[in-house]
């Protein structure tokens, strides 16, 4: 996991717990240049997490029997 924060709030980390802040990668930033170039570099293949996945909004199958499709209703 990958966090991106204020350089300003570098001096909090300390409160944050050590396995915690161990677990993620912390980017500290200054500018907006910084936020983007980190938010848009490229990640390896594979890298979206399954829970990130979303289902397909439609499909071509038809729906289990005993449903109907909004146009049938």
């Amino acid at each position: 996991d990958t966090i991106i924060l204020p350089k300003d709030n570098e001096k909090d980390l300390p409160e944050v717990p050590e396995e915690v802040r161990n677990a993620m990668t912390i980017n500290l930033v200054e500018t907006i240049d910084e936020v983007i170039a980190l938010a848009l570099e490229e990640q390896p293949v594979g890298a979206v997490s399954e829970e990130a996945k979303t289902p397909p909004l439609w499909t071509t199958e038809p729906p289990p029997q005993g449903l109907q499709t909004p146009a049938e209703q």
